[in-house]
C-alpha cells in the first residue's frame, strides 16, 4: 500500500520489496525484518534471503506477524492518490473496497497507473539528488583546482631541483678538472 507520507514509516513498516507500506506482515525469526505476506509469496525458493539485511531464512521460519499488523493500525495514512488522512485500519478497508471495485478492469492499465504512481513518487526524490550531486560536482571542481595549484607548485620545485643538480654537476666537474690539473 501507497501513502504520500509513507516516508515517516521508514524503514520499520516499510517492505524493502515493493517498497510499499507493509501489508499482512510476515517476520523472518532469524533477523527480525519483515516483508508483506503478498511479496512474500512471490519467493518460491525454500531458503528466503532477507531483502533488507541479506540474512537467509528457512521459509518455514518467516511467520505472519499479527501483533505488527495491529500495532500499525493506528498509523496516520495520508492517502497516495488525494488529500484524504485516517488511521491505516480505515485506510485499508477503503483500499480493499477500492480494490474490489477495480477487479472488473483490465489488468495491464491496473499496473500501468500503479507504475506511474511509483515513478511519480520516486520523481519528487530528485530534486533532492539533483542538489547532492550539484553540491558534489562544486566540491570535485575545488579540488581539481586545489589539485593544479600543488601540481604546478611540484612542476616548480622539480625544475629548481633540476637546475640546482645541473648546477652540482658542473661543480663536480670543475672539481675534479682542477683536481687532475694539480696531479
Amino acid at each position: 500500500m501507497d501513502a504520500q507520507n509513507k516516508n515517516i514509516f521508514y524503514p520499520k513498516f516499510i517492505c524493502f520489496v515493493c517498497l510499499f507500506i507493509l501489508h499482512d506482515p510476515v517476520q523472518f525469526n532469524t533477523c527480525g525484518h519483515r516483508l508483506c505476506q503478498s511479496c512474500f509469496d512471490t519467493l518460491k525458493d525454500n531458503v528466503i534471503k532477507c531483502p533488507q539485511c541479506g540474512i537467509e531464512t528457512q521459509r518455514d521460519q518467516i511467520r505472519p506477524d499479527r501483533g505488527y499488523k495491529n500495532d500499525m493500525q493506528s498509523l496516520s495514512i495520508v492517502c497516495s492518490h488525494c488529500n484524504w488522512t485516517d488511521v491505516f485500519n480505515n485506510y485499508q478497508l477503503g483500499d480493499a473496497q477500492r480494490t474490489s471495485n477495480e477487479m472488473d478492469t483490465d489488468i495491464l492499465r491496473t499496473t500501468t497507473v500503479l507504475d506511474d504512481d511509483f515513478a511519480l513518487n520516486q520523481l519528487d526524490e530528485f530534486p533532492e539528488a539533483i542538489s547532492m550531486f550539484a553540491n558534489s560536482i562544486e566540491t570535485l571542481n575545488k579540488d581539481v583546482q586545489c589539485l593544479n595549484t600543488e601540481l604546478l607548485e611540484y612542476q616548480n620545485k622539480l625544475q629548481h631541483l633540476k637546475e640546482n643538480a645541473s648546477n652540482v654537476k658542473l661543480a663536480i666537474e670543475a672539481e675534479r678538472v682542477s683536481y687532475e690539473a694539480t696531479m
